[in-house]
């Protein structure tokens, strides 16, 4: 386990610097606000074109360090979040995965309550637990180091949920980018789906959830998964659960799917988008 380089500061000249030595090294940076999520605070820079955006929703071209004072000057309000807040730039590393484990933090103890892999498109648009592309080593040392660092957490008094996220380059290294201490996107996952609906039979279960099954209504989405057999049923331990409502939003319905491992699950989601939904 390592670190990627960079800084966390609130001072405009050290992230000017900053990012200028990770761009002269020929390395992509990424930007990063104190508070957001989802990857919708972040900014990707590169030296040159060809760097495929991942975890943020653009990559802007800075090939000269007057580019990037110019950037910085342009941009400081919004990498402060508008509101003078730290702000983190780090190097970005491409063709990477994004996983995380999360815990729950107790007087008593550090406890995990679960591992996943988050689906960057290019920004979160969902995820799969457990990671289907952590080796069983990986995964030993996913948790092993996010344990770590969330005992530090604990070590200063902290309570309650926090996730560890980091990113897996090609070479296989896993290196943590942030802590979540809240109740995050995942919680319900491992808490509810994983804890509640299938009980014991959780881990043995692989979970798809995303956020993109356009439907008329969200009565109409539930109608469909009743008439076609699609829907979660318990003594099968497997279907599909609606998860959350976004129809007014985005004109979608958030769905998880519950199957024996992430094939089954894909092939279910392809029968899903497959359906032809009419309004209720």
């Amino acid at each position: 386990m390592s670190e990627a380089a960079g800084v966390v500061t609130s001072q405009r000249q050290q992230a000017t610097d900053t990012i200028k030595g990770i761009l002269a090294a020929g390395h992509p940076v990424m930007i990063k606000q104190e508070f957001a999520g989802g990857g919708f605070g972040n900014a990707i820079l590169a030296p040159e074109d060809g760097v495929t955006p991942v975890g943020a929703t653009g990559v802007t071209v800075l090939a000269q360090p007057s580019d990037v004072d110019a950037y910085v000057a342009d941009s400081w309000d919004w990498m402060t979040g508008y509101r003078n807040h730290r702000v983190v730039i780090e190097r970005f590393f491409t063709g990477c995965t994004t996983v995380y484990a999360e815990f729950e933090l107790t007087d008593s103890a550090t406890e995990l309550s679960g591992t996943g892999q988050i689906l960057m498109e290019p920004v979160a648009t969902g995820e799969i637990v457990p990671p289907p592309t952590l080796t069983s080593d990986q995964r030993v040392e996913l948790e092993k180091e996010a344990a770590r660092i969330c005992e530090t957490f604990r070590g200063l008094g902290y309570r309650g949920r926090l996730s560890a996220d980091a990113i897996v380059t090609p070479d296989g290294d896993i290196l943590f980018t942030e802590t979540n201490g809240r109740v995050t996107g995942s919680t319900h996952l491992h808490t509810v789906i994983r804890g509640r609906m299938l009980a014991n039979d959780g881990a043995g279960r692989t979970l798809l959830e995303r956020d993109s099954w356009k439907v008329p209504s969200y009565e109409a989405a539930v109608e469909a998964l009743r008439s076609t057999g699609m829907g979660f049923e318990p003594d099968r331990g497997g279907g599909v659960v609606l998860t959350a409502n976004y129809v007014p939003v985005t004109g979608a319905v958030m769905y998880c799917v519950v199957a024996d491992d992430i094939d089954a699950a894909r092939a279910v989601e392809a029968r899903l988008h497959a359906l032809e939904v009419r309004s209720t």
